[in-house]
C-alpha cells in the first residue's frame, strides 16, 4: 500500500484505503505492523498532499495508536520506525495535544537508557 501512497498519491492517500493501514498498527505479528508503519512514511513523504483531509481525519484518529507504539511496541524496529513517522507528522504541524510532548519525553528518556547502558 505503501507504494501505492507513494506512485498515486492522489487516489490512494484517501480514508478509504489509509483505514486500512490504520487498522493493522494493533496487528499481533510485528512484521504486519512494520510494513504498515513503513506504509505511513511513504503517505507522509508525499508534502503534497498533507493538507488533504483524509491524511489529517487519519492523523487525528491514530496518533494516540502511534504515540502507544512509540513507547512500548514490543519490537525495536517497529517503536524506532513509529518515531520517525511521528517526526514526520510533527514536521507537517499534524501533531497535537500532549502528542509532541510525549515524543520529546520519549527521546530524551531513551537517550538517559542508553547513557545509563553504556
Amino acid at each position: 500500500m505503501g507504494l501505492w501512497f507513494a506512485k498515486y498519491p492522489s487516489h490512494f492517500l484517501d480514508g478509504a484505503y489509509l483505514r486500512y493501514v490504520g487498522w493493522v498498527l494493533s496487528d499481533s505479528n510485528t512484521h504486519v505492523r512494520l510494513e504498515a508503519v513503513k506504509a505511513l512514511s511513504l503517505a507522509y513523504a508525499q508534502t503534497d498532499f498533507i493538507g488533504i483531509a483524509a491524511l489529517q481525519h487519519f492523523t487525528e484518529r491514530f496518533t494516540p495508536r502511534l504515540v502507544e507504539m512509540a513507547v512500548g511496541d514490543t519490537e525495536l524496529s517497529v517503536r524506532v520506525a513509529v518515531v520517525q513517522v511521528l517526526e514526520a507528522i510533527n514536521t507537517h504541524g499534524l501533531l497535537e495535544g500532549e502528542h509532541p510532548e510525549k515524543l520529546c519525553l520519549l527521546g530524551l528518556r531513551r537517550r538517559g537508557e542508553d547513557a545509563e547502558g553504556s
